[in-house]
């Protein structure tokens, strides 16, 4: 996973060939089945190759899906892990929100947990991991919430 970690640019060139499809499995695998110190470096990896992909390759990576493990890594209790894996969730969404075409990336988070761990990321007590959460929250989340509040209060006004 270590040298996955340290490809940066050239992970595209990485994820094309015809062993990417396979290393993106194994990496999921890893985030998902290994032991701790295992999951953390695939963390890592996760974070470095999301933020060098191009929207294909952040797809082609959500569709391995990536995402469960890797909003769970966003309530580890290792701010390390946890700041990783803030900029991989935010890599995926600076996809979602620049390409027309993956728009939907975006539901894909906040189905897999991430909004939730998100919210509950702003009481962390490390301000950095603070902020990150609630800069992704404000960037990416913020019609949503409303949306969600609004539907909450008129339900519960048509219950009284």
């Amino acid at each position: 996973l270590a040298n996955v970690a340290a490809v940066g640019a050239g992970a595209a060139a990485m994820v094309a060939k015809p062993h990417g499809p396979s290393m993106l499995s194994t990496i999921v695998e890893a985030l998902e089945e290994a032991p701790w110190d295992v999951r953390r470096e695939a963390v890592f990896v996760t974070s470095n190759l999301l933020r060098s992909l191009k929207p294909s390759g952040v797809r082609l990576f959500v569709d391995y899906s990536v995402l469960n493990p890797l909003c769970t890594a966003l309530d580890v209790d290792d701010a390390d892990c946890v700041a990783a894996a803030l900029q991989a969730v935010e890599a995926v969404l600076k996809v979602s929100e620049s390409d027309e075409s993956c728009s939907y990336l975006n539901r894909l988070v906040d189905e897999a947990g991430g909004v939730e761990k998100l919210l509950n990321l702003q009481a962390h007590p490390n301000e950095a991991i603070y902020g990150a959460a609630l800069a992704l929250l404000e960037s990416y989340f913020t019609e949503e919430q409303e949306e969600e509040q609004s539907l909450s209060q008129t339900q519960t006004q048509t219950q009284t």
